[in-house]
């Protein structure tokens, strides 16, 4: 039996690439947690249905609590706030020398080798993926995955023929920052508005008053990419805005209507690290975030620099 490709993580996007990982070949295990507030863990099967080929296929993926036999690939797509319980079922020994790829945005991976025997590598999944019951549903049509090299590493050729063997869109980069500041500018923007408002970006984006703060908002964010000594060009984060998909929720809007709190930890304490950073203050972002804090999340310690 082939070795598995180990998928860390109980979200939508782990689901969706268990399946394409299957259907390419590969042998997938799902490594469950004990508690999950995905509807997709503890289902026996699973849906996967795609815009851009009007085809639903449904999957069935092997689970495991532990690592038991030694990896071909790992795959990590936990939520940041979920990501040290994730964590916990991962096994050094049984990951060995397999390549191990994070889709969690995460600016810097390196504190990931410490866990692995190497360092991993950041990824990035451009799509717009929503769970409802037993079914993942890819929206739109432009999705592919974005691969960077390891810290202090170049990019293994053989995960970019795996991905792309499973019937995905890859590329490959070679600036991480660059990579990250590209996906999470337009992520962390329509995560924080659609949460504020209250309403989907695809709403949000009718309003022609409210266009003008997203192209504020986009700049502020640029400032925040200017810390790492990016620069981001403020059309293209826009064109992103835009192309969300009508009825696309954003996992931050989504959590905080549930009463969860996935990925806000994530983008107030990147915020506020560029702001440090950046020596800059970005008032905008800030008032939202500190509403949402003070509106949703008091249990949340949101360090925001003062100056």
């Amino acid at each position: 039996m082939n070795n598995p490709v180990y998928i860390v993580g109980n979200n939508a996007l782990a689901y969706y690439l268990g399946a394409q990982l299957q259907s390419g070949g590969k042998r997938v295990v799902m490594l469950a947690q004990s508690s999950s507030s995905s509807h997709l863990a503890m289902a026996d099967s699973f849906s996967v249905k795609e815009d851009r080929s009007l085809t639903q296929k449904k999957y069935k993926l092997e689970t495991a609590f532990t690592m038991k036999e030694p990896a071909e690939m790992v795959v990590i797509t936990a939520f940041a706030n979920h990501l040290n319980t994730a964590l916990s079922r991962v096994s050094r020994a049984k990951t060995g020398d397999a390549p191990i790829v994070c889709f969690t945005p995460l600016k810097d991976v390196s504190f990931l080798t410490s866990i692995f025997n190497h360092a991993p590598h950041p990824a990035f999944f451009n799509g717009y993926l929503l769970e409802s019951k037993n079914t993942v549903s890819l929206l739109g049509r432009g999705t592919n995955i974005t691969i960077c090299p390891p810290p202090n590493g170049e990019i293994d050729g053989n995960l970019i023929k795996t991905f792309a063997d499973s019937g995905l869109n890859v590329s490959a980069s070679a600036s991480h920052i660059l990579s990250f500041w590209e996906y999470f500018a337009p992520y962390a923007l329509c995560s924080l508005l659609s949460a504020y408002e209250n309403i989907k970006i695809s709403e949000f984006m009718k309003d022609k008053k409210r266009q003008s703060l997203m192209h504020d908002l986009v700049a502020e964010f640029c400032v925040l990419a200017d810390s790492n000594s990016i620069s981001l060009n403020e059309n293209i984060v826009l064109k992103n805005v835009y192309n969300t998909p009508s009825n696309y929720v954003y996992p931050l809007h989504a959590s905080i209507n549930n009463g969860d709190r996935d990925e806000f930890n994530l983008i107030t304490t990147i915020v506020a690290e560029a702001m440090s950073d950046a020596k800059a203050r970005v008032p905008l972002i800030e008032n939202i975030l500190k509403e949402l804090y003070h509106r949703v999340l008091p249990d949340i310690d949101i360090k925001l620099e003062e100056k």
